[in-house]
């Protein structure tokens, strides 16, 4: 019987762009035709996630932010807030926000990670990746989470209210996070090495 030794290996995350790859934020800024940081959605394709905007969607008007919102149904701007079904240069705009509000899929979780940004999040219940990405980001003290039991406005309101005035505090526990977003290259390194064995 051989004992299995080092059975796992662990890596930074993986990340499609890194931080110091994108343009720098003032050129960004003005590339993206942004007045002030945004605050960015990033709510997924579930069921959850879509009921979730739809509520925030009733409250965000309220708040002197700019709200942009990743995912959702359909592209348009009203008010504050702008939409897009999607965006290939997501990364620019996440470099240039000052925040997130988000489940807590691994993706999200990564790119606020290796990004440095402060998160609100909402991670669905019952869901083990959501539920432990969750525990990682509130332990790690750049996140603020939030256990929805039913979607209300008047509590996302107030929750993201808590997440504007904690924004510095968790700003500084972000800038602490060693992370670069290089695990793609230590994977392939890593499976060098055991190929050559």
């Amino acid at each position: 019987n051989t004992e299995i030794k080092n059975k796992f290996h662990f890596v930074d995350f993986v990340i499609r762009e890194k931080y110091n790859e994108i343009e720098n934020e003032n050129k960004l800024m003005e590339k993206l035709d942004l007045k002030r940081r945004p605050i960015l959605l990033m709510l997924g394709g579930s069921k959850f996630g879509f009921k979730l905007a739809d509520k925030l969607m009733t409250v965000l008007s309220d708040i002197d932010e700019d709200f942009l919102i990743f995912g959702y149904t359909k592209n348009f701007t009203k008010g504050n807030v702008k939409s897009f079904k999607f965006k290939d240069n997501y990364l620019e705009y996440l470099k240039v926000s000052k925040g997130v509000i988000m489940l807590a899929g691994h993706s999200s979780f990564g790119e606020c990670a290796v990004f440095k940004k402060p998160c609100l999040v909402f991670p669905i219940r019952g869901h083990v990746e959501q539920m432990l990405n969750a525990y990682t980001i509130e332990e790690a003290g750049f996140g603020l989470v939030k256990y929805l039991k039913d979607i209300n406005s008047e509590t996302l309101k107030k929750h993201i209210e808590e997440f504007l005035v904690k924004l510095d505090e968790l700003q500084e526990k972000a800038n602490k996070l060693k992370t670069d977003g290089d695990g793609s290259k230590q994977i392939v390194d890593f499976l060098s090495q055991k190929g050559g064995n």
